[in-house]
């Protein structure tokens, strides 16, 4: 066997480039994001999958999640005040399972896997009685909602789940 052959390599260098370059807010006591208020900050930017994984993972899970927290995962340079907006919403029941719905979608939007993916704004979610994941749009029509909660249902259990599917303007 050649050396070649067994050469390590560092992955480090390597990064597979996401479709976009995406950014991480954390709003703590607000009712609705504005890139405006005082208490919506920036947490990180990641382009690639290693970049995601990264800031992913360093995440506290939604369950410890205090109330008022609202965490906006957008494509940089977009705010989710524009546009609509589908809202799954979680119950306490599902508490356990609130990480693992969370992550699915997250890969589904930020591996540009979802439907109509360029005018994918962002995710958001916040906690309260339950958990609200939301999947902001840049001018939707109601094809485009209705493909993208069929995206949505495909993931496993997600029908089973989920309390509501609203969408707000």
């Amino acid at each position: 066997m050649t050396e070649e052959m067994w050469k390590v390599r560092n992955y480090n260098e390597e990064k597979h480039q996401l479709s976009d370059c995406w950014e991480l807010w954390v709003d703590e006591m607000s009712e609705s994001f504005s890139s405006s208020e005082l208490n919506a900050r920036s947490i990180a930017i990641f382009q690639s999958v290693e970049e995601f994984w990264s800031v992913y993972s360093s995440m506290s899970s939604l369950q410890v999640m205090p109330k008022g927290v609202d965490v906006y995962l957008l494509k940089s340079g977009n705010s989710p005040n524009n546009g609509q907006k589908i809202i799954l919403s979680f119950s306490e029941k599902v508490k356990s399972e609130w990480d693992l719905i969370y992550q699915q979608i997250v890969l589904l939007c930020v591996g540009s896997t979802i439907s109509y993916y360029t005018s994918l704004v962002g995710i958001s979610y916040s906690v309260g009685s339950g958990l609200k994941i939301s999947i902001w749009y840049s001018g939707s029509n109601e094809t485009m909602l209705s493909d993208v909660v069929r995206d949505i249902n495909l993931i496993p259990n997600m029908v089973e789940h989920t309390t509501r599917i609203s969408i707000k303007n």
